[in-house]
């Protein structure tokens, strides 16, 4: 625009120079008629050209016309770039604080709480005198709290664990559980664990109170391996197809739950074992519902037959139910300076059915008395009433959680909230345990279980336990080596 007008002006400009020049002839005279009217039309001329000079000025001065707004597309590309921006200070900010979180240990915590009540219908004399010495003195019902445990743990970088467990049941003496360190994807040895943990001496020896059928364990492995855990360093690794996995280490033998020191005995030092277990899964389908399951293991110990209550040299259990005494024991066994243990074991599951069986059996070496052996095992049978399976972990070879079907009290479907029932389950063991040979009279136990599991949902339950069983070979106790009794158990449980 202002082109135009500066051309404009420059023509307007020449022909004002031209017009004193048109009035006079070429001798300075007047001009002619003719001249005149040439004269009057550039007149005309240059009116026209200065209003439409004054007209382009005009315009030129107006505001500028606004820009169009920008288009559908320019704003969504803008809209974009804004959250892609956002969204990498997000990312970097994500990045930045895992870095920092995998600088630091993770921290998780676990616990459970297991509430039972043990009826006692029916015992000889010589139950009640194994329970308190006292055959005119019947062993009571109780309620108690069977485990309360509280727990933490997590990982270290960059490869290591650990694990914190205490147990108040009974208040005034805490136990000490699962407290360990570890290393994990070692060369060879894959997983390493240092501090109080259990010893492989079986299947069921191993196997979480979370998970098992029974409310107590087989009475020999009680006996043999009587409050699993001692103070080892412990291998633990699994084969890549996960067919076969194993553990096996060192361990003291003197027991830290109550007391959380070992004190090494003038003759038998800290009464040392080696211990291992080697298993297969040795059929694994339909998503673990059908598996067997087989297993070994040993055990080689020194022990100190006269170190008195320090020594390891001794075998005892509880009759399969929640008494306060223990019923079958050996005592101290005099002049052990060792022992070993063997265990087979195995497990075939098939949809809702399970079978499990386990034979242990113990030599006692002895100095200046004859050795001793001990032996044992169970058997058992367990059903879900409802189509519910129990699960298999391959990699550390024992029983898994159990996932109902449905939960019990209500379960979400699409037509909105219906009644579940859980996961119903029925069992029946057999087991036998002989604590008596030779000068040793620690009693000859057989037991028979029936268990009904209500599973509410994967971390609550509820089960009973009706037992019936006698003991005989026993050491005489106020006149009484023999006798039998009946005991009915309820557990109340949930874990986290």
């Amino acid at each position: 625009m202002p082109i135009r007008i500066s051309h404009v002006a420059f023509t307007c400009t020449v022909l004002v120079m031209c017009l004193p020049m048109a009035g006079w002839a070429q001798d300075g005279g007047f001009t002619s008629p003719a001249e005149d009217l040439e004269r009057a039309v550039l007149l005309q001329r240059l009116m026209e050209a200065e209003e439409r000079l004054s007209r382009l000025e005009a315009v030129d001065q107006m505001p500028p016309v606004p820009a169009p707004p920008p288009s559908l597309a320019d704003d969504v590309v803008q809209r974009l770039n804004s959250i892609e921006k956002t969204l990498n200070k997000q990312a970097d900010a994500a990045a930045k604080k895992k870095l920092d979180d995998a600088s630091k240990p993770t921290m998780k915590w676990t616990g459970r709480i297991q509430a039972d009540y043990w009826a006692f219908p029916g015992q000889s004399p010589g139950e009640d005198a194994f329970e308190s010495g006292d055959s005119m003195n019947p062993v009571d019902d109780r309620f108690l709290f069977r485990r309360l445990r509280i727990g933490v743990q997590g990982d270290i970088p960059d490869f290591m664990l650990y694990k914190l467990e205490v147990d108040f049941n009974n208040p005034n003496s805490p136990q000490l559980k699962d407290n360990f360190i570890g290393w994990n994807d070692l060369p060879f040895f894959q997983t390493v664990l240092l501090g109080n943990q259990k010893r492989p001496y079986g299947l069921d020896s191993i196997e979480s109170s979370r998970y098992t059928v029974f409310l107590e364990r087989p009475a020999i492995v009680d006996a043999l391996n009587t409050d699993s855990r001692r103070f080892g360093l412990v291998s633990y690794g699994i084969s890549d197809d996960e067919r076969f996995n194993w553990r096996y280490g060192g361990f003291m033998g003197r027991d830290l739950q109550n007391i959380g020191t070992a004190l090494a005995t003038p003759s038998g030092g800290y009464q040392a074992e080696f211990d291992g277990r080697l298993a297969q899964t040795a059929w694994y389908e339909c998503d673990g519902r059908n598996y067997l399951h087989l297993a070994m293991s040993g055990v080689t110990a020194s022990t100190d037959g006269n170190a008195g209550s320090a020594s390891t040299a001794q075998f005892t259990s509880r009759p399969e139910a929640r008494t306060s005494n223990r019923w079958i024991d050996t005592g101290v066994i005099s002049g052990a300076e060792s022992y070993q243990i063997t265990g087979t074991e195995a497990l075939l599951n098939v949809g809702q059915l399970q079978v499990v069986g386990e034979y242990l059996r113990a030599w006692v070496q002895r100095d200046g008395f004859n050795d001793v052996s001990f032996q044992g095992g169970y058997v058992y049978v367990a059903y879900f009433l409802t189509d519910d399976y129990m699960p298999w972990d391959r990699k550390t070879g024992q029983l898994a959680r159990i996932v109902p079907q449905h939960n019990f009290f209500m379960v979400r479907d699409p037509e909105g909230k219906q009644p579940g029932w859980g996961a119903w389950q029925i069992a029946a063991r057999y087991s036998y345990a002989d604590l008596t040979d030779a000068d040793i009279m620690g009693g000859i136990d057989s037991t028979m279980t029936l268990a009904l599991n209500w599973y509410w949902n994967s971390y609550a339950r509820m089960q009973i336990d009706y037992i019936n069983g006698n003991i005989h070979d026993h050491n005489e106790v106020d006149g009484f080596t023999a006798g039998s009794f009946q005991s009915i158990g309820t557990r109340f449980s949930v874990e986290f």
